[in-house]
């Protein structure tokens, strides 16, 4: 299917649960005249050829819970009315042209459990109040991104989170001792960042941690034997880190 999504439809469709229009053809850009679709908890539009900038009147379907613009063409800065969209568990932006800075108001998304804006041109820094608010976060993938900054001790709140995807971010400075209080984590790749300091020795506390990339970081320091202790580990990755010592029996 081809075309674009007119406007009068989208001011009409007041019922509209749920917009699956992903992997179509349909093209153009998305109509200030949405926020009629006032009852809408599923927003899919990925792989799409939609372009133009996310609307303002976004904010106003605060009945959202899924939103996936993946692999789109859509462009611009995240509009700060998102902060309204108060039920969101699922942001989706990835692989998008959007740019600009991460906005504070994304830390006001309590019930988020996946966000994922790897390959896109965001920036700016994980905000320490968004870190402290999302409780609930199970997938947090920022990969490929522009986002730098440290990680805070603040992220001891997501104690829900199972994948921590960071890899070729701009991400700095030392992983924090909080690390080890997401002891739901399944997945940490913090390849290719500018990542440094040593191995924290709370990462003995990730009982559940299956794999663990740290290769191509600023890490240095010795392998800690707190490393053995996760036994549940199938991936374990250093290579081109300055991570020194011996293997522990």
């Amino acid at each position: 299917l081809s075309g674009s999504l007119p406007d009068a439809a989208l001011a009409k469709w007041g019922r509209m649960r749920s917009l699956a229009l992903w992997a179509t053809h349909l093209s153009g850009t998305l109509s200030e005249a949405m926020h009629a679709m006032d009852d809408l908890q599923l927003l899919a539009l990925q792989t799409s050829m939609l372009s133009g900038a996310l609307p303002a009147s976004l904010g106003a379907l605060t009945d959202l819970k899924n939103v996936d613009i993946s692999g789109t063409r859509l462009s611009g800065v995240l509009p700060p009315t998102v902060a309204s969209l108060k039920k969101l568990r699922h942001l989706e932006l990835s692989r998008t042209r959007l740019s600009g800075t991460l906005l504070p108001s994304v830390s006001a998304l309590r019930k988020m459990k996946t966000l994922s804006l790897h390959s896109a041109a965001l920036s700016g820094s994980l905000p320490d109040a968004a870190l402290a608010k999302w409780g609930r976060m199970r997938s947090l993938a920022l990969w490929a991104t522009h986002l730098s900054g440290t990680l805070s001790e603040a992220m001891h709140a997501m104690d829900d989170l199972q994948l921590l995807a960071l890899q070729t971010s701009m991400l700095s400075g030392a992983l924090p001792a909080s690390l080890g209080a997401l002891t739901d984590l399944k997945n940490v790749d913090i390849s290719g960042t500018r990542l440094s300091g040593v191995l924290p020795p709370t990462v003995a506390s990730l009982k559940k941690l299956r794999h663990l990339e740290l290769s191509r970081t600023r890490l240095s320091g010795t392998l800690l034997p707190s490393v053995s202790a996760l036994r549940k580990m199938k991936t374990l990755s250093l290579h081109s880190a300055a991570l020194s010592g011996s293997l522990p029996d």
